[in-house]
């Protein structure tokens, strides 16, 4: 666990149950809500901040946690007067547990309970995500069309034209092959303690995980974009590390210019950015969505 010059925690990576509990008391003394509802029959987990009328969606990337995404829900509500932030656990993600013997969804099964999720939100809507994430957060944008005001894809692009990463890959089994995925997704990977190191090889173990990533298709990105309407398209903005080796900087690059949409790079960072440079991410974040808003 790090702590920034402010005291807020943020994670570089699994924190121990002792750990979370410190992280989440300190994140709730800074006004950030835990909740869990029952959204399209999963128990789901997120996280809020703020009371502005327009909300910020954050999805986390594939075995992750909306919980990483804390210490920038109040950074980001202090930068920007206006907004609310919900950082969401997608069910079989983070701590939208989904009990044994009960599958994980697929891509394409999420979209009930996206478009459930939305309708449970009032006001504009910004949807955001990291990785896989940010697929789920186009399929959100498609959800609420007419609601969106922008979508920001975090080390996510379209993979109709490139070779998307191997599910062995995405989804370790032993010490080797976590190393290779902890090596590909960090600009300046954390020692990993045994302790995280069994947490994550349970997780990513789970084969209802990596059925749930094997759903996904080629073209599910550009299906949930172009169902929306034509003028969002000035209202999309990719994010990626410049040392990330899952999504490497000119497939990103590619997609960018693909959709007519800019394109910001974190220097020193891999295919977790908000975790490596929380400040340079945020200032980032902030921009973008000035922009959106018109701020």
């Amino acid at each position: 666990m790090n702590l920034d010059g402010r005291g807020l925690s943020y994670i570089k990576m699994p924190p121990t149950d002792s750990a979370q509990w410190v992280i989440r008391r300190s994140l709730e003394g800074h006004g950030v809500r835990y909740e869990k509802r029952t959204i399209g029959g999963y128990e789901t987990s997120m996280m809020s901040a703020g009371d502005g009328p327009t909300t910020l969606l954050w999805f986390p990337a594939l075995g992750d946690s909306a919980g990483g995404f804390g210490s920038m829900m109040v950074r980001l509500v202090e930068a920007i007067p206006g907004i609310t932030i919900m950082a969401i656990d997608p069910p079989g993600y983070g701590d939208s547990v989904i009990e044994d013997g009960i599958e994980f969804p697929t891509f394409d099964g999420l979209t009930s309970w996206i478009a459930t999720l939305t309708q449970t939100i009032a006001g504009p809507l910004i949807a955001t995500g990291n990785s896989s994430g940010a697929q789920i957060a186009a399929m959100a944008g498609a959800a609420a069309p007419f609601r969106l005001r922008g979508s920001i894809f975090v080390a996510w692009p379209d993979f109709r034209f490139s070779t998307f990463p191997s599910l062995d890959l995405l989804c370790p089994r032993d010490d080797a092959a976590l190393d290779e995925l902890w090596t590909s997704a960090w600009h300046s990977p954390p020692r990993l303690p045994t302790s995280a190191r069994t947490a994550m090889l349970r997780k990513f173990g789970d084969p209802r995980l990596k059925r749930h990533a094997a759903s996904w298709r080629h073209d599910s990105f550009a299906t949930a974009l172009a169902s929306c309407p034509p003028w969002h398209s000035s209202s999309r903005a990719f994010i990626g590390g410049s040392s990330d080796k899952l999504v490497p900087p000119s497939i990103i690059e590619q997609t960018a210019a693909l959709y007519g949409a800019k394109l910001y790079w974190i220097a020193s960072a891999g295919h977790f950015p908000h975790r490596e440079q929380p400040a340079l991410f945020v200032d980032t974040y902030k921009k973008i969505i000035h922009d959106f808003l018109g701020g």
